[in-house]
Parts: C-alpha cells; structure tokens; sequence
C-alpha cells in the first residue's frame, strides 16, 4: 500500500472514530436522562414530603450521585473528544510541516547535488585542458583488437622536434600496433617546421583500408583527436629538418601525432 492510500485510510478510520465518539455521548446522555425520570418523583418527595417520607433518602440521594456521576461522565467525555480532535488537527499541523520541510531538504539536496556535478563537470573539463593526452592500457589494447587483422603491416609515427608530449603518445600508439602485430616505427622528435602546425593527430598513407581503420580506431578506441581533412598536411614517409632531409624506407600508412589542439571559443 503506497503513502497516498495509508492517508486516505487514516482519514476515514479518524472520522468512524469521530463518529463513534458522537454515539457514545448519545448513549450516555439517554441513561443520563433515563435516571432523571426515574429519581425525579423520589427527589421530589424527600424535598417536600412527610418526615416518613424521608427515611427513603439514601435511595434518593444514591440516584442523584449516579445521575451527577454519568451527568460528568457525558461532560467529560465531550470535553476529551474535542481536545482529541484538537490533537489531531495539531498533528496534521505538524505533518504538514515536516513535509514542507522535507521537501524544503530535499530540494536544498538535489540543488548541492547539482552543484557538485557541475564542479565535477568543470573539474574534469579543466583536467582535459590541462592534462597531457594519453593512452590507457584499455585503450592501448581496445586499438590493438580493431587493428589486428592488418597484422603485417608497417606503419611509420613521427611527431614535431621538442613535443615531448606528443611523443610520448606517439610510443603509446606504437605499443598498440605493436600489440596488434604491425610493425610501427618511431621517427618522432626530428620534424622542424616553419608556418602553423597540424593539430591532433593524422594519418595518411596509400592503402585506404587501412588508413580509415587506423583513423577510426585512434578517434574511437583512443578518443583521440584527428586532424580534419583541411588540415595541415604532413608529407608521407618523409620530413624536412632544419639540418637536411630524413627519410624512412616504404610503408602503408603514416601517422603523424602533431600538436594538442587548444581550447577555443567558438566564432561568433
């Protein structure tokens, strides 16, 4: 039985109380009356008869004493009805008050909890601007099982000189290819550039197949970031360095992890 149902037969069960507290006054007040009409002739004889007369006074006066007696009872209980009534009506009172209350608490707990969420909220957003990118061992392993059928393969990462950041998350993605035997080599650290930098990661290469899985699979598995086809483009197998040229020997794709992409207010 829910809540609503428990007060609707609280409600009727007060009110045949009421009732039956009503009845009973009745009740009482007919033998109150009862024993009125029957003492009235012997009271009136005591009070105005012969002296004879007036040795039947202890039966008179046990009447009166009876009458007078349920005469308060019938009183007394009228008087405790309505001060039960009264308790009711100030218990209801104070149930009405718990409940605003109540409600009043509830409401104050629903609002902190909202304001924690959004704490976290801006918490976990500001840990995402700050902290570098990374790959967890689920991931790692979640890339490694959407690549294993390209098992064979070889895949060349490179990332720009001086982005200790995105070189480490470069020996990231290796071990993950690693895991899905593809052979992946490092050439990170060694591209200099002039001019703007690609930002998140690409990946190119002249097997399609291959490349979407790749692309899919860090953007998906890794929750990485990948660099829009209007990007910057990175030569495949090779890269300029300020010092000459490097090149690396031919392979099926190459994924180039360039810079973190900021955070940035949206054009107007």
């Amino acid at each position: 039985m829910d809540l609503s149902a428990l007060e609707s037969a609280l409600k009727a069960l007060e009110a045949s109380l009421d009732s039956l507290a009503h009845l009973l006054m009745f009740w009482t007040a007919l033998v109150v009356v009862g024993l009125a009409v029957e003492y009235h002739e012997d009271f009136k004889q005591l009070l105005t008869g012969r002296p004879r007369t007036r040795k039947r006074w202890p039966v008179v006066v046990g009447g009166a004493l009876i009458t007078i007696g349920v005469a308060g009872e019938l009183g007394t209980q009228f008087k405790a009805s309505r001060v039960e009534t009264d308790i009711r009506s100030k218990s209801h009172q104070i149930e009405g008050l718990l409940d605003v209350a109540a409600g009043g608490a509830q409401q104050k707990a629903k609002e902190a909890g909202e304001r924690a969420e959004s704490a976290d909220l801006a918490r976990v957003q500001l840990e995402a601007i700050l902290s570098p990118r990374r790959l967890s061992l689920n991931q790692q392993q979640a890339i490694a099982n959407s690549c294993r059928r390209f098992a064979g393969r070889r895949v060349i990462i490179m990332s720009y000189a001086g982005d200790a950041e995105a070189m480490v998350l470069a020996e990231q993605i290796r071990a993950a290819l690693h895991a899905a035997r593809i052979e992946a080599d490092l050439s990170t650290g060694g591209l200099l550039t002039a001019g703007s930098l690609l930002k998140g990661v690409q990946v190119s290469g002249p097997n399609e197949d291959f490349r979407v899985a790749l692309e899919s699979s860090l953007k998906n598995d890794g929750h990485l970031e990948i660099a829009g086809p209007k990007e910057k483009r990175v030569p495949e197998g090779s890269g300029s360095m300020e010092t000459g040229a490097m090149t690396f020997g031919p392979s099926d794709a190459s994924i180039f992890v360039g810079v973190k992409p900021p955070v940035l207010l949206p054009l107007p």
